[in-house]
Order: structure tokens, then C-alpha cells, then sequence
């Protein structure tokens, strides 16, 4: 039985499980049973036993629980702190209004202001983000101090002034790309603003922050012009190492990830290798897990990617390296079902299948994840030559699945279903009496393409 304790205990790494104990043993001596149950979850945990195995009655169940609270709340309270002691700029600010809630402090309150202001000026690489850390550390200055009317504050405000309009017109095109690339994938509508007015603005002012040009401008221009030119210049920003922190570098990376991935179809020779070469970049860098897991959905997509360039030795090390840094709900999913790929392209059938029908998905929530398994599982089947019943099952059962879920829409629900349409044509083939060119006629005369649309073909063809 999982908790959020045990959860968080989980994610800390030898050393902060050795410092959490210190801390708690120190700034909680006094709950002698909140440390006595931290030590019974240490040993449980260790020879994977359920914490709450053994507990007699409710009562005990539920002291335990309160106690595993209890826990979570030091646990959380211990990761904050150790965010606070890296004195990172946000932990700065957090100190800066201790010290401002304290009466008789200005004197410190000032000096640590103009530290934390001297340490955000002088920044090697400033990021975007800076300019909303900057504005807020001039607004409090500005409105927490008794301004003097016949004093000239012009360059304050003005300050002021400037970094909001970075601030502003920076999120304002990052969260446009993102608008153009969700209305790409899920056609959701948007009604933007001031969208030309703040484009002309990006494009010709030359006092904003250079930041905003070089690399917010052309987020846009891939996502709303599919622009290879800005697919360039965003990468060569990539591998030159020329965006300042590893958010930045993840959110062009995830940006060129989409692009290549949508030019697959289109441009396989080229845009197969070219994801994979953006996919090394990321892995070299540690771009992927900057947000703490491994998105799932780009795991999957690094898979399929060097299957089909055929680097299977690569694949097996990537997934044995990387999958434990996937989410805890998605990693053993996820993990079976790459090394189940990669069984399936080295004609492993058998094993294939039996790593993807170990695991039950039946209320598993990533649906995308869920339709590659059904997938993969409908070919298994076709491969090994399972009973025709089995087939026809699985094959409806997985078309009721799609037409029943909302993320499948439009373009991809046409393209799923085509491809369970066929392959049950090719199943039912003694009965429905389909020649081998009506089917090849039928699968080339989808509007949308199936996917494994190669795989249908080459089953289609060995039919007498």
C-alpha cells in the first residue's frame, strides 16, 4: 500500500535519506513514535514489505496513517529547506520578506536587496525568467518605500516599465507557440491578442531583450509558419550551448523534437536522423529529466525513431538507462512496452507478448500509451498467427476504445481506426473474399495513413 511519505522517502537519493534522518532526529526529537514508525518504514522498505503489514486492528491502521502524515509533512518541509540552503534567486526573494514582515530590519533589508540586485545584473547567461525576478524585486523596492514627491524617480519607473514589457511580450510569444502547437495536435481554438501588434514589436524594437529575438520570435515563427529556417536557428542555439539554463534548452528541444517528428512522414530520409541526432543532444545533456522525469511521450517517440533507423543495440541501452527516470506510473509500462518493440523488430513474437500481456492497462490513464499497446498487440497477435477469434476481438475491442475516448479526434481517430479497419480485412479475409489487390487498393485510397501502414502492406502481399 503506497502513501505520500513512502512516495517521497522513495525519490531521495542515499545521501538526503541519510540527511533527512539527521534532521528529523534533530528538529523532532520529541515525536518519539513519528521517529520510531520512519525507522519501521526504513526496514519495511528495504525488504519490500508493506508498511502497514502486521497492524492488528483499525486503530492501529489509522495511528499509523496519522503518523505517515505526520512524516510527510517533515519530508516536505525537509526539501524546502534544502531548496532555501542553495540560496538559489527565488530563495533569496523568500528571505527578503522575512526580513521586510520584520519590524526594525530595513537597515539589513536594504542591503540584502541591493545583494540579491548586484547578483541578478551581473548574471553570465541571464534567462527570460529574470526579468520577472528583476520586476519584482523593483516593484517592491518602488511601492514598499516612501517615495518622496519632489524626487526624481524617473529611472526607477522606467526601469520598471522596461521589464514588464520583457516579461510581457517574452511569455506573450512563448505561450503562442504553445497555443499554434496545441491547435496543430488538438484543435483547440484560441483567441489571442494584440498577436501582430506584439510580432512588430519583437521583430523592430531593438531595446527589448535580446533574449526575445533570438529565440522566442523564431518559437513562433516554428510553430505558427512550420519554418525550417527557425528550425535551424533554434537548433544551432541548441548545439551552440547559447541559451542560458536548462528549462530554456528543454523547451527548443521539445519544440524541434515536434517539428522533426511531424517531417517524418513527409521527409523520412531525413527527418528519422534528425530527430534521433536532436534526441543525443538532449540525453548528452540531461535536457530530458530537467523537469525532474523523462516525458513519456518523447521516450516513446526516441523508440520508435531508432527502431526505425535500425540501431537496436543503441535502443536496448537507452531503454535499460533511461526508463527508471520515467514517472513512477508510466515507467514499467512504458518500459515493457519499448523492450517489447524492440522484441517484436528482432522477430522475437513470443517475448514480445508476454511482456505486454503481464501488465494490466485496463485503468491505466495515458491513452496514448494505451493505443500503441493495442497496436503492438494486434500485430503480435497477426504474427503468431493467433486464433482468428482472438484477433477479431482484440481488433473491435480496440475500436470501441478509440471512438469512446475524447483525446482521439479528428485526423488521429481516422488514421487508428484505418489501421484495425484493414488489419481486420486482412483477418477476415476466407470471409470476406477481399483479393490481395482490392486490400492493397483499399489501404492506398485512405485519405489518412495508417499507422504501420508498410507493416499492413507486407502482410497484404503474402496473401496467394
Amino acid at each position: 500500500m503506497t502513501n505520500d511519505f513512502t512516495t517521497i522517502f522513495d525519490s531521495f537519493s542515499a545521501v538526503q535519506k541519510t540527511e533527512f534522518r539527521q534532521y528529523i532526529h534533530h528538529f523532532h526529537a520529541g515525536n518519539k513514535v513519528g521517529l520510531q514508525v520512519f525507522e519501521r518504514v526504513v526496514v519495511y522498505s528495504e525488504t519490500g514489505r508493506d508498511v502497514f503489514d502486521g497492524l492488528s486492528n483499525d486503530n492501529e491502521r489509522v495511528n499509523m496513517s496519522n503518523d505517515l502524515y505526520d512524516l510527510k509533512n517533515w519530508a516536505i518541509e525537509f526539501l524546502t529547506i534544502q531548496y532555501i540552503k542553495k540560496n538559489s534567486f527565488d530563495a533569496q526573494f523568500l528571505t527578503l520578506e522575512a526580513l521586510r514582515k520584520q519590524k526594525g530590519l530595513s537597515d539589513i533589508l536594504e542591503k540584502k536587496t541591493k545583494q540579491l540586485k548586484d547578483a541578478l545584473t551581473k548574471q553570465a547567461n541571464p534567462d527570460i525568467g529574470s526579468s520577472i525576478l528583476t520586476l519584482r524585486l523593483a516593484d517592491a523596492d518602488y511601492f514598499t518605500t516612501e517615495i518622496d514627491p519632489l524626487k526624481n524617480y524617473q529611472p526607477e519607473m522606467q526601469f520598471l516599465l522596461d521589464e514588464l514589457d520583457n516579461f510581457y511580450i517574452c511569455n506573450k510569444l512563448k505561450y503562442l507557440a504553445e497555443q499554434n502547437s496545441r491547435t496543430k495536435i488538438l484543435q483547440e481554438n484560441y483567441n489571442p491578442r494584440l498577436l501582430k501588434d506584439i510580432q512588430k514589436l519583437a521583430e523592430t524594437d531593438a531595446s527589448l531583450n535580446p533574449l526575445i529575438k533570438k529565440l522566442y520570435l523564431p518559437l513562433l515563427t516554428l510553430t505558427k509558419d512550420k519554418s525550417p529556417i527557425a528550425y535551424a536557428e533554434l537548433k544551432a542555439l541548441l548545439v551552440e550551448n547559447a541559451l542560458p539554463n536548462r528549462r530554456e534548452k528543454l523547451i527548443v528541444l521539445m519544440y524541434l523534437l515536434n517539428f522533426a517528428a511531424a517531417r517524418q512522414k513527409i521527409e523520412p530520409a531525413i527527418y528519422y536522423q534528425e530527430y534521433f541526432d536532436l534526441a543525443q543532444i538532449g540525453l548528452q545533456k540531461s535536457l530530458f529529466t530537467a523537469v525532474g522525469y523523462f516525458p513519456t511521450m518523447t521516450f516513446i517517440n526516441i523508440v520508435n525513431t531508432a527502431i526505425y533507423l535500425k540501431k537496436e543495440a543503441w535502443l536496448k541501452t537507452f531503454i535499460n538507462k533511461w526508463s527508471p527516470t520515467l514517472k513512477v506510473s508510466d515507467a514499467l509500462i512504458v518500459q515493457n512496452l519499448a523492450s517489447a518493440r524492440l522484441h517484436f523488430e528482432q522477430r522475437k513474437f513470443e517475448p514480445a507478448l508476454s511482456l505486454l500481456t503481464a501488465i494490466e492497462i485496463k485503468n491505466y490513464k495515458n491513452t496514448h500509451v494505451s493505443i500503441h499497446f493495442r497496436l503492438l498487440i494486434a500485430r503480435l497477435n497477426h504474427e503468431l498467427n493467433r486464433p482468428q477469434s482472438v484477433q477479431k476481438k482484440h481488433c473491435v475491442a480496440s475500436e470501441t476504445y478509440i471512438r469512446r475516448n475524447p483525446q482521439f479526434h479528428g485526423y488521429l481517430e481516422r488514421c487508428l481506426l484505418n489501421f484495425f479497419k484493414i488489419l481486420l480485412l486482412l483477418i477476415l479475409n476466407n470471409e470476406n473474399l477481399k483479393s490481395k489487390r482490392q486490400l492493397l487498393k483499399i489501404l492506398d485510397n485512405q485519405t489518412e495513413i495508417p499507422p504501420f501502414d508498410d507493416w499492413l502492406k507486407a502482410k497484404i502481399n503474402k496473401l496467394k
